[in-house]
């Protein structure tokens, strides 16, 4: 996200393709586009054409963290939700529980 908003114009399009991003941050092209696409989900960006992208938002509730803080509060007060019910709950998909949930053990903030 930081990439696209340092590219941006005053309309806020950034002209940047995925193998440019891929060599600033030293990842593979299949990384950034896995990455886009989940950032596109999100709300932060919208993909206009190849290798342009409007920036929607820049902070840190347009991206996988806003799942993990939702994700905290319905534990809180649904701790017996396994996480198939915790993705229907959140209207999420099963891989963003799982996700959300490596973040809460890394940070173990249960």
């Amino acid at each position: 996200m930081n990439i696209i908003d340092g590219r941006k114009d005053k309309s806020n399009i950034a002209y940047i393709n995925q193998k440019e991003i891929a060599d600033k941050l030293c990842v593979s092209p299949t990384k950034v586009s896995q990455r886009l696409k989940q950032l596109i989900r999100y709300g932060s960006i919208r993909k206009i054409d190849s290798g342009v992208y409007k920036l929607l938002a820049n902070d840190l509730w347009h991206t996988p963290y806003q799942t993990t803080h939702r994700v905290v509060l319905l534990y809180k007060s649904n701790p017996g939700l396994n996480y198939n019910e915790q993705a229907e709950v959140l209207k999420v998909t099963y891989n963003d529980i799982v996700r959300a949930w490596s973040y809460i053990n890394m940070l173990n903030i249960r």
